[in-house]
């Protein structure tokens, strides 16, 4: 795929490109970590085993204690609310 980029400025726009296509994957990405976390949250607190909730989501155990020891993020609350 990289050979079909004949001059240097298809490679840098097609670099450009990428790096938009990374950013946005990445912030899907921690989107979905904050919805995970937050369901083992609630799971948690209506007694939902983490084993199970762990199978279900596909992480290990350790990961789903991880998330839960980290609590909810601050993203997207108002400072002081």
């Amino acid at each position: 795929m990289p050979d079909r980029f004949k001059t240097r400025g298809e490679v840098e726009r097609a670099l450009a490109a990428n790096r938009e296509r990374l950013e946005a994957a990445a912030a899907e990405r921690e989107a979905a970590r904050e919805v995970l976390r937050a369901l083992l949250a609630r799971g948690k607190a209506l007694g939902v085993p983490v084993a199970a909730m762990a199978r279900a989501a596909g992480i290990s155990r350790e990961t789903a204690h991880k998330l839960l020891r980290e609590g909810p993020t601050t993203r997207g609350r108002r400072a002081g609310g």
